[in-house]
């Protein structure tokens, strides 16, 4: 059976009248009876009884209408949820999260107080292996002033030794303190397959440091109430992983070597200008500027 021929069917047992049907469907009468005939071929029964000049829905024609008029409406259908989900996909901004996700999550709320409609497929990512069709927009780290092609330095922030207020021994002054003097003390990092420990462990090389890691997580929270309760040291960023709210740990400025690093934003270079997609990246960098 062909659809068309379905629809024909339809057409002719609304009023039971070839002519009329004929004349809706813009074809020849002969060939709109050849249509119902191959169909009821098909179908192996007459789906109309002929009285005459007259026809009339039989029982096979009552059933073959009530099974298949779903059935078309559902085709018809097809392209007006296509079109929807379309629609959807193209208020959808795809991110690729590799660093500072909690920055990103601000944004992605300020952001959709200004336009409700737009929908976010957030993917925290531990490396840089997903396709560039997944993703829209990518938000990572490095070391300022190593960007790759396509890449945009969204922030760039100075990343602290973060210490328990406990530990009393710690001198410090508005100097700050030297990396190379905790070469022995216990430190909390981050899990290696997140960009900022590679950075972390950039910073031990260059302070000639090889610390001993106590624990790893992949909790910023986490990693502050460590601190706090004087188990380690840790780096911490300045902006990107919100204002540090706790009385249990210290922030010391790293005087020895310089500790900072950029939060880089990197577009789909498929993403049309004008789009929400490109509209949130120019957001994203707005943003990040009124950071200080």
């Amino acid at each position: 059976m062909e659809i068309q021929q379905l629809r024909y069917f339809l057409e002719v047992a609304k009023d039971c009248n070839i002519t009329n049907a004929a004349r809706r469907l813009h074809i020849a009468q002969p060939a709109l009876s050849q249509s119902i005939k191959r169909l009821e071929n098909e179908v192996g029964s007459e789906l109309f009884s002929r009285r005459g000049r007259h026809i009339f829905l039989n029982d096979a024609g009552k059933i073959m209408v009530k099974e298949i008029t779903p059935l078309l409406s559902a085709l018809d259908s097809i392209p007006a949820k296509i079109a929807e989900a379309a629609g959807v996909m193209n208020r959808t901004v795809k991110i690729s999260v590799l660093s500072a996700s909690r920055l990103v999550t601000d944004i992605i709320i300020a952001y959709k107080e200004l336009h409700p409609d737009i929908n976010f497929l957030f993917r925290q990512e531990k490396t840089g292996s997903i396709n560039a069709s997944d993703w829209d927009v990518r938000i990572s780290t490095g070391l300022p002033g190593k960007l790759s092609e396509g890449e945009t330095a969204a922030l760039d922030e100075e990343i602290f030794l973060a210490v328990p207020k406990i530990w009393e021994h710690i001198e410090s002054s508005s100097a700050g303190v030297n990396l190379c003097d905790f070469g022995k003390s216990p430190f909390i990092s981050f899990s290696g397959a997140v960009p900022f420990s590679r950075l972390c462990e950039e910073f031990c090389h260059m302070a000639d440091i090889s610390p001993e890691i106590i624990f790893k997580s992949d909790n910023p929270a986490s990693v502050r109430d460590l601190i706090g309760a004087g188990l380690g040291v840790a780096f911490w960023p300045a902006y990107s992983w919100g204002r540090l709210t706790s009385d249990k740990v210290r922030l010391l400025h790293i005087n020895d070597i310089v500790c900072r690093r950029t939060i880089v934003l990197s577009k789909n270079p498929d993403i049309t200008i004008g789009s929400p997609q490109d509209d949130f990246y120019r957001f994203i960098l707005e943003y990040t500027g009124t950071i200080s």
